[in-house]
């Protein structure tokens, strides 16, 4: 299920404490990147569909070679902290999969539209 910019900023992970963790601030600002990434290639892919739609010429280059790529969610890595709050690694690492899916599906429907 593809996710969406609301879905990226909305989403929440397990605190821990005394346990290696991902450093919060690291995740949360990633987060924000992706999200961005998101919500243009969305808004890109629906005007260039509603364009096609149209008959209308297609302007520019594709935003997927200017946004944030599912390579940079899967390649992705964060300080990992103990002695202080950090977000559980496995619940982290869970919901960068589904985004790496669901980025590389925009990008690829951002790419054909282009095409």
């Amino acid at each position: 299920m593809a996710l969406s910019p609301e879905d990226i900023q909305g989403q929440r992970f397990t605190p821990v404490r005394l346990r290696h963790g991902y450093a919060m601030d690291a995740v949360d600002a990633f987060l924000d990147e992706a999200a961005a990434a998101h919500l243009a290639l969305s808004t890109e892919n629906h005007d260039l569909e509603t364009r096609r739609v149209a008959g209308s010429e297609v302007p520019g280059g594709p935003a997927s070679t200017r946004m944030m790529g599912p390579d940079a969610v899967r390649d992705a890595r964060f300080e990992l902290v103990r002695w202080r709050e950090g977000y559980a690694i496995g619940e982290v690492d869970e919901f960068l999969v589904r985004l790496e899916h669901s980025l590389r599906e925009l990008h690829e429907r951002n790419l054909w539209l282009h095409g």
